[in-house]
């Protein structure tokens, strides 16, 4: 008969190994830049997606009318995240395409919560499992279950939201999640303005609009829940051994 544990154990080490390219992939993420249609317009972006810089071509009227800039910008931007795709997809090719990853050892058991617990709780309260604490207990993981619905639908609203930036001239829409929708520069502004502070202005009106996601974020949902309260607890055992009612 085959051993439980055994196979848990064989399963983890799948699991770890199959994750192992996607890691090195990740890792190996670059910059990527990319440019619209008529070349006059170049978006700089980050390997997490976030622009790192808009440059507007000099001598760019003779591509493009004024009323054009915008949509020039949004379609670098999509070429940019289509380029950044492209390249993800050939790194995890090549992570995968590597010899097999050793199996990474499981963490010390001196990390685990029961055993920063043991250093804080006598023994007897760990090994009496009081009615207190299997109380204490039962609270926080039912409190933790009631938040799960509400934090994810506020998560949902929060990436619906669309956050609006401007800065002279300029003025880009983003989604809760931070993709960019908009892109509005006034024409009779743009066609006088050297492209250089054209780029500026964007980029400061894009800024605008990552500062104002950032004021409310998912993180802040999960903290002010009850889920952010037990990822605090498995922190710090001093503070869930009070909590269980341990010392």
């Amino acid at each position: 008969m085959v051993d439980p544990m055994d196979r848990i154990a064989r399963a983890r080490d799948g699991l770890d190994r199959a994750a192992q390219p996607f890691e090195r992939a990740a890792a190996r993420r670059e910059t990527v830049t990319a440019a619209d249609t008529s070349g006059q317009v170049t978006v700089r972006m980050a390997a997490d997606g976030t622009i790192e810089d808009i440059l507007v071509e000099r001598g760019w009227t003779a591509r493009l009318d004024p009323e054009e800039l915008g949509s020039a910008v949004l379609e670098a931007f999509s070429n940019a995240g289509l380029t950044g795709a492209q390249e993800w997809g050939r790194a995890v090719a090549e992570a995968a395409s590597e010899p097999a990853p050793p199996t990474r050892p499981l963490p010390s058991t001196h990390d685990s919560v029961y055993a920063q617990l043991s250093e804080v709780a006598s023994p007897e309260a760990l090994a009496g499992r009081s009615e207190a604490s299997l109380r204490a207990m039962v609270e926080i993981l039912s409190a933790v279950r009631a938040d799960l619905d509400r934090v994810s639908a506020e998560a949902e609203a929060l990436g619906a939201r669309r956050l609006v930036g401007e800065a002279q001239g300029a003025r880009v829409t983003l989604t809760g999640t931070g993709a960019l929708i908009g892109a509005d520069v006034d024409p009779d502004w743009a066609a006088t303005t050297d492209p250089a502070n054209l780029g500026a202005r964007l980029m400061g009106a894009y800024r605008d609009a990552r500062r104002q996601a950032r004021e409310r974020a998912v993180d802040d949902l999960v903290a002010e829940s009850s889920i952010g309260e037990l990822q605090r607890l498995t922190a710090d055992p001093h503070a869930l051994a009070d909590r269980l009612r341990l010392t």
